[in-house]
């Protein structure tokens, strides 16, 4: 009381505490899919932390216009979510699934751009195209599109530093096939 203000200075903002959302840029060779995916009705989750607690949230919306950043990807917190106004945090959302991908482990990628395939006892290098990512219980994999990898492939998932086409090699503890479950498709 007595404070003077000047004319048109805000002196208080209110929001609604259960329509908080959060603002994320999202790379642009990713929104069509996520455009794709909400237009088609599906539900794509998010996990956000901050100060040592984690909220969910869901993407509601993609903004209309980009820039050399991405696009802006509004999410939806949940109303539980104990996150301030202006606070920084933690995002990983879910992008839709992608279709004739397999997870392998990060140590079966050999320069980044292949993997190796035993067949007939020898290495064979097939060229991959990285799609995302995916966290299998805590555990980060990458996820592959990959020419001939389908049901029942035996993919080299340790790092041999002088690995060639053709080289033979023999397969020593747990031996692991593609299973028609991974060939799917996971959540990057």
């Amino acid at each position: 009381a007595g404070d003077q203000v000047q004319p048109n200075q805000t002196i208080l903002t209110l929001y609604p505490h259960d329509g908080l959302y959060l603002r994320a840029k999202v790379p642009g060779d990713r929104s069509e899919a996520l455009r794709a995916s909400l237009a088609a009705g599906e539900r794509l989750n998010a996990r956000v932390r901050y100060a040592g607690r984690t909220y969910d949230a869901r993407l509601d919306r993609l903004a209309g216009e980009a820039d050399a950043r991405g696009v802006d990807a509004l999410l939806r917190l949940g109303p539980d979510a104990g996150v301030p106004l202006g606070a920084f945090v933690d995002l990983a959302l879910e992008l839709p699934i992608a279709a004739d991908t397999v997870a392998l482990p990060f140590a079966a990628l050999n320069g980044g751009e292949r993997i190796y395939m035993v067949v007939d006892d020898r290495l064979r290098a097939v060229p991959i195209e990285r799609v995302g990512e995916l966290d299998d219980g805590g555990v980060s994999k990458v996820l592959v599109r990959a020419q001939g990898l389908g049901p029942g492939a035996r993919v080299m998932v340790t790092h041999l530093p002088n690995a060639v086409d053709g080289l033979r090699v023999q397969e020593v503890g747990e031996v692991r096939a593609l299973s028609q479950a991974t060939q799917a498709g996971g959540k990057p």
